[in-house]
């Protein structure tokens, strides 16, 4: 049969969507969407999905999860568009089958109807259920409506039948759900870590609810040779220790993400290049007949059963290394340089090589042997020419050549007067002699040898002392050196300044070779004066000041100011100075 419907299209229509021959019908749309969401292998139940609870009470309800295609892992609980005063947590957080929710409503919520909506999370995949929450007072509050399981599986798509407040669920993030959850923060985000080396970052576990399970931890996106370990954690950690071990990491950067279950927190890692073996100091400098120390580590990490060898090449005749510890599980050991009284002086660059089972490493660490005796173990003294009162004291620096003045040593001096004694410090690579007189000390110029040993190593310089009286007077007078090239001019030539007043005198380097900058220093004023050489060094001349307390003794002193050319030498200058 041929049925015609001509001039009447906008009816046949209609009739076609009314019995279905277009496919569609009402009825068949939500089936579409049960299909559709079958890719989420679980659902959200509850015992009740109306609640009436009255302002500053609270009801309880029972959520269970439908499981479907055998799923079987557990499944996380969190909540979305809770209204502001009420709270929901649940017992056991994640579940397996079905736990508590406790709807609690604050005194100051207004009566009337609200939504909130439950989602459950399990490896990317979201179900929700709405809770319909009917605030009331007095006899407006009734028992709740149980109602029956819904036969289809509810799914991320499911919005609540009337709200029109609500939006639709997204994927959890690791922002917190408002009950029995937890987020991870990582501090800092942001950490650089040596090839070889370590670097740590703090996670941060805030808790809401009653959260309290006990967390795993794995990290992603590490970049090759970098491990990774976690400090161990309890119910109540607030946080946990994450340490990197990089064990030849290439240069570069990488976006980390730590995980523990759905929750993950982002650190930025940067690896920097270096060296698995290290040496400090990096050089070592070893007097002849005496020793140093250098302390070697390795960053990489020692095999299981393994134990880390060290040895040194390419050691000159005389100078020897030896490890403690040596052949253990230590990645740190102590490398004792020695020189015999026959190690030959000079520079060698040794190598040290760390070994632990198929793993070595090997670095260079340059040693100076001390200088031998001869010309080379001239000492220097700064000044060369010293003055000083009976009952007074000087300085002098002795600065030995080819000596470890750190090292152990003997100091000797010929030439020294009775009634003067010395007493050494170390200062830099040399030694500050300070030469004390006593009333006794019987006036004259002096020329004193001071001498540095060292095993085989010695090295001398001579000083000359004036013990000059209180009150004495002399000439000005400078100590020229050809090698030096220039002289010191002052003026005026002497100085007299009354205690508790001050007095300059103006200092002129005259060259007879190349013009250089000269560094001032004063000795021989008596206690207590202060003196200031400005502009110290100077190629020009300079002032020096002096402040005189009222308390310093009146008298005659004599000033020595010395002027050093660095690889010239030293200029003496002597001033008489008389305190009114």
């Amino acid at each position: 049969m041929r049925l015609s419907f001509a001039g009447h299209r906008p009816r046949l229509a209609a009739l076609l969507l009314s019995v279905g021959v277009l496919g569609t019908t009402a009825s068949a749309l939500p089936l579409v969407a049960s299909q559709a969401a079958t890719k989420v292998p679980f659902s959200l139940s509850l015992s009740e999905s109306t609640v009436t609870v009255a302002p500053g009470s609270s009801a309880t309800l029972t959520l269970s999860i439908v499981r479907t295609k055998g799923f079987s892992s557990p499944v996380y609980l969190g909540s979305r568009s809770v209204p502001k005063g009420v709270r929901i947590s649940t017992g056991a957080n994640p579940i397996s089958r079905s736990t508590s929710v406790k709807v609690a409503v604050g005194d100051s919520v207004s009566p009337k109807t609200y939504f909130a909506t439950l989602t459950g999370s399990s490896k990317g995949r979201t179900s929700t259920r709405t809770i319909k929450l009917v605030v009331a007072t007095g006899d407006a509050v009734g028992p709740t409506v149980p109602t029956t399981p819904p036969t289809t599986t509810p799914t991320a798509a499911t919005l609540p039948p009337t709200p029109t407040t609500l939006t639709p669920p997204t994927t959890p993030t690791s922002t917190a759900p408002a009950f029995n959850d937890y987020t991870l923060t990582a501090e800092p985000a942001a950490i650089t870590l040596p090839a070889f080396g370590t670097a740590t970052s703090t996670i941060k576990i805030t808790r809401t609810g009653t959260f309290n399970d006990i967390l795993d931890f794995a990290v992603d996106g590490l970049p090759a040779n970098v491990t990774p370990s976690f400090s161990t954690a309890t119910a109540t950690s607030p946080s946990v220790t994450m340490t990197l071990t990089s064990n030849g990491a290439s240069a570069g950067v990488s976006e980390l993400t730590v995980r523990s279950r759905a929750r993950t927190t982002k650190i930025a890692l940067t690896v920097v290049a270096g060296t698995a073996l290290t040496a400090n100091p990096a050089a070592a400098t070893v007097g002849i007949g005496a020793s140093s120390n250098v302390t070697m580590r390795w960053g990489r990490g020692v095999p299981t059963g393994s134990v880390v060898s060290w040895t040194a090449v390419n050691l000159p005749a005389g100078l020897t290394a030896t490890f403690v510890p040596n052949n253990t599980a230590s990645v740190e050991t102590t490398m004792t340089l020695s020189a015999a009284a026959t190690a030959v002086a000079g520079l060698t660059n040794i190598t040290v090589t760390s070994t632990a089972g198929a793993l070595t490493d090997s670095v260079t660490v340059p040693v100076t042997v001390g200088t031998a005796t001869g010309p080379a173990g001239t000492g220097t003294l700064t000044p060369n020419t010293a003055a000083v009162n009976p009952n007074a004291s000087t300085t002098v620096l002795f600065t030995p050549a080819g000596i470890n003045v750190n090292q152990p040593l003997v100091l000797s001096q010929t030439g020294l007067p009775a009634n003067v004694t010395i007493a050494a410090t170390v200062s830099g690579t040399g030694l500050n002699l300070t030469l004390q007189t006593n009333p006794s000390t019987v006036l004259g110029t002096y020329t004193i040898t001071f001498t540095a040993t060292q095993g085989t190593v010695v090295s001398s310089a001579a000083s000359t002392l004036n013990v000059i009286a209180v009150g004495a007077t002399t000439t000005t007078t400078t100590t020229p050196s050809a090698a030096a090239g220039f002289t010191l001019t002052p003026s005026p030539a002497s100085l007299t300044v009354a205690r508790g007043g001050t007095g300059n005198v103006g200092i002129t380097p005259v060259f007879t070779g190349a013009i250089a900058p000269v560094t001032f220093g004063v000795t021989g004023a008596p206690a207590g004066v202060g003196i200031a050489l400005t502009p110290n060094p100077s190629a020009g001349s300079a002032t020096m000041t002096l402040n005189v307390p009222a308390t310093t003794a009146a008298g005659s002193y004599t000033l020595v100011v010395t002027g050093t050319i660095s690889g010239r030498g030293s200029v003496n200058l002597n001033i008489p100075l008389t305190i009114s």
